[in-house]
């Protein structure tokens, strides 16, 4: 058999193999996919059926009735197809290929949500949209194809060389610095799962030996997101509100966020009594050309990581760690902010420009509420009171467009006068004297300046764990710290940030595993505390997932006797968490923050996994937690994080700080429950 009749039969395997998912009846098909001594193909796959539930888990506040259950069940259905053993003594070609199905039992629409698409109404922006499909599909999680560049090329070399192509998971060290999680799944937040990468980002991989058996080495290239494929993607005009590209808006060519990775895996000694130890130093480069700070594409980042992780493992015990540093930068690009937006004034839908007043000179900043003297927007003519074609809404657009005054010198500054506009235009207030009769401003914050972030983050995870009783019973511990920063974007000037990036990270702990505030997709999110200068980039915190800010350490039992019919997996542990950086606390009463620094203990996790195997392939499993929360929810309890919690805050009435009612953010207990079958095939 060739290779060309290896991709015939792993085209018909393939098929077999949507049969086979699908249900299909292929009694008298067989004899189509029957393997041959040069080729092979193995079928397998896996079913998790599981049930969550959870209280306070979200904001750790019971008055915002943060609790929920739901079931919901996983399949997993792979094909792997080898060629060559039969003709090279070796399997030179590899393909392998995972579809999936995932849905929420009774929730349709958490089968397949499609990305949200932005909404226009007449010239305002309204938000984004998105709809699901309805119906158990599957979905291609994993497909690759692999093989052995000599042999394919007819080249000699010394140890063997491999090309991998396709959707497949890759990530150097921990998977903290580049980890898999491309495409992770929607969950609930506080859940913990292992089984959540809905899908592998594309891309290629070289690997092979450098020594045989000694030192390998890895490149790995992978797509992220490409904006370059399409001519209305290249023709979109992204940056109109960049100060910087007045002449070109349009995105051009050549916008693909992509990643670049390198790591060499050392294995220092490998011996019988000794154990094994291999050391793995990574770098990876990250290209974003269209990052969103408050708009999109407003910013740009390139990030380059390097690091250095090890693991050893022998009879009586084993240890690893993982370190790494960040650098490189995020641009953030001059931006005008003023947008057409859909407000109510006087019961009637008007649109207005969003940071352009009329009639109101925002330096003696004496309004409380400046909404009523937004500039109406209509860049074509209108109707004046006595019937007749008006050009000032035109006129008025050309002044607020006009590139000469487009810059952070105009900020709160006044760029002229349209006579006849707050005549013509509806629902114009008069002018606050001395402000002249149709006369328009910018906001003071209409123009940001371009600013660089410098990336200095670093971070660092090791653990370990000691065996007895010829390894049926393992105490393990662990401790880590990831830099944390304020929110570099509160303050519009070049500045470093020294909290850790990471990318595509889901870590969750080894030999001690998180199954609240680092568990994968569903991690509690953490405040990136703001900086104390009030800021021009957006009235709330940012929240972040990411390993980043955080110190912990932790520890757990694991305990697998043999001496029972059933296996059983018994593994208690805790964690203990702090921030690098905490900010300050938060006065529920004025509802504003405050200059005293917030304390930096996050709080007490507690944990219990627990496997039962009925059968080889089948087991019952638990994963339960508890998260005491710890002083620092208490010193920003009821913050808000965006304007509905505002609102909500702003709507209560407050006495005392200890108030077990402030809405928001709380110092609650939170607990989850996770029960479910997993059945391998």
């Amino acid at each position: 058999m060739n290779f060309s009749r290896f991709v015939v039969a792993s085209v018909r395997s393939a098929c077999l193999f949507l049969l086979l998912s699908s249900g299909t009846n292929l009694l008298g098909l067989g004899a189509l996919f029957q393997p041959t001594p040069d080729f092979s193909f193995f079928f397998s796959g896996k079913l998790r059926p599981e049930t969550f539930f959870a209280d306070g888990f979200t904001w750790l506040n019971k008055r915002e009735q943060d609790r929920v259950y739901y079931s919901r069940h996983t399949l997993d259905t792979t094909l792997d197809t080898f060629y060559g053993l039969e003709t090279y003594g070796f399997n030179v070609a590899e393909m392998k290929a995972t579809l999936r199905n995932r849905s929420v039992w009774g929730d349709p629409s958490s089968v397949a949500p499609v990305t949200p698409a932005t909404l226009q109404d007449l010239d305002a922006g309204v938000g984004a949209h998105s709809h699901f499909l309805p119906r158990n599909i599957l979905w291609m999680r994993e497909i690759w194809l692999s093989f052995e560049i000599g042999t394919a090329f007819g080249l000699t070399f010394k140890n063997r060389q491999w090309f991998t192509i396709g959707a497949f998971p890759f990530m150097v060290g921990r998977g903290i610095s580049l980890g898999e999680a491309y495409a992770v799944g929607p969950s609930a937040l506080g859940f913990y799962t292992d089984f959540n990468i809905d899908q592998f980002a594309y891309g290629a991989k070289f690997d092979g030996d450098i020594v045989k058996d000694i030192l390998h080495y890895d490149f790995y290239v992978a797509i992220l997101s490409n904006m370059a494929n399409k001519i209305s993607h290249c023709n979109a005009p992204i940056y109109a509100q960049c100060l910087d590209r007045k002449e070109n808006p349009e995105r051009g060519f050549g916008n693909v966020n992509f990643v670049v990775a390198t790591r060499f895996n050392w294995c220092v000694f490998k011996h019988d009594a000794l154990g094994q130890l291999n050391l793995e130093p990574y770098a990876l480069y990250n290209h974003d050309p269209e990052q969103e700070i408050e708009f999109s594409a407003d910013a740009d980042s390139k990030l380059c990581t390097v690091g250095f992780s090890g693991e050893y493992e022998g009879p009586r015990a084993a240890f690893g760690f993982d370190t790494a540093m960040n650098f490189g930068r995020q641009r953030v690009l001059p931006w005008d902010r003023n947008q057409v937006t859909k407000q109510l004034r006087n019961g009637v839908g008007m649109l207005v420009n969003s940071h352009v007043f009329v009639g109101y000179d925002p330096a003696t900043d004496t309004v409380t509420n400046t909404d009523v003297y937004k500039a109406p927007f209509s860049p074509r003519n209108v109707v004046d009171p006595a019937g007749q074609p008006s050009d000032v809404g035109k006129e008025a657009q050309k002044l607020i467009k006009d590139n000469d005054k487009r810059c952070e010198f105009y900020n709160g500054r006044s760029i002229g006068r349209v006579p006849g506009f707050s005549e013509d235009m509806a629902f114009v207030p008069d002018p606050i004297i001395p402000v002249q009769l149709d006369e328009l401003f910018n906001a003071n914050d209409r123009f940001r300046c371009g600013y660089n972030n410098k990336y200095k983050g670093w971070m660092f995870v090791a653990d370990g764990a000691l065996f007895f009783c010829n390894k049926q019973i393992q105490l393990a511990a662990t401790a880590g710290k990831a830099s944390g920063d304020l929110d570099p974007n509160t303050e519009l000037i070049d500045g470093d940030f020294a909290g850790f990036i990471s990318l595509q990270e889901i870590y969750n702990g080894k030999r001690v595993r998180s199954a609240f505030l680092l568990s994968g997709a569903g991690k509690v999110q953490i405040p990136l505390s703001p900086s104390l200068t009030v800021g021009k980039a957006g009235n709330f915190a940012k929240l972040t997932s990411g390993f980043t800010n955080i110190i912990f350490w932790g520890a757990a039992l694991h305990y697998t006797p043999k001496q029972v019919k059933r296996r059983i997996v018994f593994n208690p542990n805790m964690y203990m968490y702090w921030l690098d950086v905490a900010g300050n606390k938060f006065d529920p009463i004025a509802k504003k923050d405050t200059d005293i620094p917030a304390r930096k203990f996050l709080g007490t996790e507690m944990n219990l996994f627990f496997d039962y195997y009925m059968f080889k392939d089948m087991k019952l499993y638990y994963v339960s937690s508890i998260f005491v929360p710890g002083t620092y929810f208490t010193d920003i309890k009821g913050k808000p994080f965006n304007k509905r919690q505002q609102d909500k805050l702003n709507a209560a009435t407050i006495k005392s700080c200890k108030d077990t009612c402030i809405p928001n953010i709380g110092d609650n207990a939170a607990f989850t429950i996770n029960i479910g079958i997993e059945y391998r095939f």
